[in-house]
């Protein structure tokens, strides 16, 4: 199982500092890709429940980075580590797409894809806390899904017609004769399709490369399920291809912490994957022979505890 790790760019770890040395040690220790999350903004009181558990408890709650601490924006870090790392992937887990237009996508991934050269995963997502939409003015908030997925057809658009005279029309944008260049035609992106509901799953079914779903509430036999579910998905949506359109790749995200005590709650109850290196080990092995190529691991804490977490997860998985 390949693994890739989110960078320091949440909390009080979010230094350039930090970025260095996280980024070399986990290049360093084979990581498939650097990643980063998507938000402008966090509300100070959220009402919205956070889908993936979180302080509240395994239900739903509030989402676990405190409104104080420092959110770097996500295509800015890129940006940083494209340079600092022309060895390694990088990729966004997951960018919310209704909060930015259309041609801003574009150029936002084309841009990045250019820099990188071909190195850049875009990962998407339709986005959960409503506080934000309101606050950035997009929106309706009931629109995301559909919303998501048009912005994902206009720029896969960009990239099969001519970047420089870009046209799309529908109910969330109205594009004529636009030059979008770079565009992510040269250095095509992979799509990767966060989420794990039915509209995730039609999404990666019609648009998406890799199937790219949360750890709560997708057990490993899950992960077979929703492989097979997408790719009944695709016979349907493309029923004169049947022999060129397999299930999808599956990159997991989770949370990690190393802890002394075996955790209470499986990783797909708690939406986490806490406990002993010889215990993570083991439920990474569970997820692998259930059909997951890849895992993108969210890891808490200072600099430092990064780093043993890494170096542990590293010398664990070989």
């Amino acid at each position: 199982m390949r693994t890739g790790f989110v960078v320091p760019h949440v909390g009080h770890a979010a230094t350039t500092d930090a970025l260095r040395l996280v980024a070399a040690e986990a290049v360093n220790a084979g990581a498939a890709a650097l990643w980063a999350g998507d938000h402008f903004a966090l509300a100070a009181e959220q009402e919205t429940p956070y889908p993936y558990g979180g302080t509240a408890g395994p239900a739903g709650g509030r989402y676990r980075v405190p409104t104080d601490r420092i959110f770097l924006e996500a295509f800015t870090t890129l940006g940083y580590l494209a340079a600092l790392r022309p060895d390694c992937p990088l990729g966004t887990s997951v960018a919310i797409l209704p909060y930015r237009p259309h041609l801003h996508w574009a150029k936002l991934v084309g841009t990045i894809a250019y820099l990188t050269e071909g190195r850049f995963r875009w990962g998407v997502g339709e986005g959960w806390l409503k506080e934000e939409f309101d606050a950035l003015r997009v929106g309706p908030f009931a629109d995301r899904r559909p919303w998501t997925d048009d912005v994902v057809r206009f720029v896969r658009g960009v990239w099969d017609e001519d970047p420089r005279s870009a046209s799309y029309h529908s109910a969330y944008a109205d594009i004529k004769a636009m030059s979008v260049v770079p565009s992510g035609q040269e250095y095509r992106p992979e799509v990767w399709i966060g989420g794990n509901g039915p509209s995730a799953l039609r999404r990666v079914a019609r648009l998406g490369d890799t199937w790219h779903p949360h750890v709560r509430g997708l057990p490993p036999d899950a992960v077979a399920n929703g492989r097979e579910r997408i790719a009944e998905l695709r016979r349907e949506e493309y029923p004169d291809s049947p022999g060129r359109l397999p299930a999808p790749p599956v990159a997991l995200f989770s949370p990690l912490r190393i802890t002394e005590d075996r955790p209470a709650e499986p990783p797909w109850t708690a939406g986490r994957i806490d406990g002993p290196a010889s215990y993570i080990a083991d439920v990474l092995q569970e997820y692998e022979a259930a059909g997951v190529e890849e895992i993108v691991l969210s890891i808490g804490g200072s600099a430092r505890t990064r780093l043993t977490t890494v170096e542990t997860i590293a010398s664990a998985l070989s």
